[in-house]
């Protein structure tokens, strides 16, 4: 429901669709390495960027690991209310 607003799409336009084909080429390329560097640590990542448009978000990319191997990666974003000077990717304990 939240990024069907986000995106201004309906959910089965969203359904299966490449997260990194729904933002511009830019912000998928970012969003992109810092999954791969999720994937390749191991461990979390703190992001904290604008979409663009004015709203920021406080982003979190957490690995799901299956016998020790990253399997998937989570990410979970939270407005934030007023726009920090943006920060680097950095890994987070």
């Amino acid at each position: 429901e939240v990024a069907c607003r986000l995106f201004r799409k309906s959910f089965a336009n969203l359904s299966g669709r490449c997260m990194f084909a729904l933002v511009p080429a830019e912000r998928a390329k970012h969003r992109f390495e810092v999954v791969t560097a999720v994937v390749e640590s191991g461990r979390n990542c703190q992001c904290i960027d604008s979409d663009g448009d004015g709203r920021w978000y406080d982003t979190r990319y957490l690995p799901l690991k299956e016998n020790g191997r990253v399997k998937q990666v989570v990410i979970l974003a939270m407005q934030l209310e007023t726009a920090p000077e943006p920060l680097r990717a950095r890994i987070i304990e």
